[in-house]
């Protein structure tokens, strides 16, 4: 008989193998997944990838932890069937936010600790609220937070230490690297129902994606037609639009062109902040840089050379900015 507080350690945090554990305990059919669980696992897919928090139920009753808890394997079964390499980031992002809510929110933060790194095979020493992990443990989770960069942390004979708080944004980042990692391997021979239920959730990401495409922001009379851009810089736009991690050079060379067609700061800050590393305070300072010293935006040689062209680069013009001015002044300019 699995009690209420494994339980509730186990929706918290599912991706231990304590949580492991317990589903197995649980047993639930693939071919006949109750609806109420299949409703969870595709909402908690579109809540990820639309960005939109995802909650986990602070309750007592056994059957909705039970629901929620089992949603969890469902939910990895379809993102490893799509196999959507955004979707996938956004998801583990999403868990690893609600871990990090979570640790944040316990009482005995010390013995969550414990129970979890010892779950995950990393020792850990605590001293009077401090805690120090191995260097290379620490490295493990491949933490992306700021905060977490090994340059900003306290580092002696080998061990990193860390406050509560910051300890709780490692396991978070340990949870994302966890969950990703078991989204790398497609399922084979699923049960037709759960075909199904792929097949509907995959429709539904691409309704969503279609309505991020477009953009209202103004230009000098015109709106900023994604459609009108060069293949390579509408390809880059709609990689960070859906959350991808681009590369320096490739968002660089992004933002230089969207200053370029003045585009406003805002609206090019929001479009970076779909990025899962995204820091307001060192985006918007490399902005205003580029604005400042009005640097301009690559040629098609130069994309060519960091490996950022596409088909159309040196072919239908030498560079992207040339492209999209001869583009736009094929559109009347909108009334005012």
């Amino acid at each position: 008989m699995i009690s209420l507080t494994e339980l509730q350690f186990a929706v918290k945090y599912s991706f231990t193998n304590t949580a492991k554990q317990v589903m197995k305990e649980l047993d639930l059919p693939l071919e006949n997944i109750p609806q109420e669980i299949q409703q969870l696992a595709v909402h908690k897919i579109l809540q990820a990838f639309q960005r939109k928090k995802n909650t986990t139920p602070n309750i007592q009753h056994q059957e909705i932890l039970r629901n929620h808890l089992l949603s969890f394997p469902v939910t990895k079964i379809i993102l490893a069937s799509i196999q959507d390499s955004t979707l996938n980031e956004r998801f583990s992002q999403s868990m690893a936010d609600s871990v990090f809510e979570c640790l944040e929110q316990e009482n005995n933060k010390s013995e969550i600790f414990k129970k979890i790194c010892r779950d995950s095979n990393i020792e850990f020493q605590e001293l009077q609220g401090i805690y120090a992990l191995n260097v290379i443990d620490y490295l493990s989770a491949n933490p992306l937070h700021p905060k977490l960069r090994l340059i900003n942390q306290s580092i002696q004979n080998g061990k990193v230490f860390l406050s509560s708080h910051l300890l709780s944004r490692w396991i978070s980042a340990l949870a994302r690297k966890q969950i990703q990692e078991s989204l790398n391997q497609k399922p084979k021979n699923l049960p037709k129902s759960l075909e199904t239920i792929i097949t509907q959730t995959e429709n539904q990401i691409q309704e969503i994606r279609q309505k991020m495409i477009s953009t209202d922001v103004s230009l000098e009379g015109h709106a900023v037609q994604i459609e009108l851009f060069p293949e390579c810089m509408r390809s880059l736009y709609l990689r960070l639009n859906n959350g991808e991690n681009l590369p320096h050079m490739a968002r660089f060379f992004l933002a230089s062109f969207l200053t370029a067609i003045h585009m406003p700061l805002e609206s090019i800050l929001d479009l970076f902040r779909k990025a899962p590393n995204f820091d307001e305070r060192t985006t918007r300072y490399h902005l205003l840089n580029i604005e400042k010293k009005g640097y301009t935006p690559p040629s098609s040689a130069k994309l060519r050379e960091h490996g950022l062209a596409c088909n159309d680069c040196g072919v239908t013009h030498n560079h992207p900015l040339t492209y999209y001015k001869k583009e736009l002044s094929k559109i009347k300019p909108k009334k005012k």
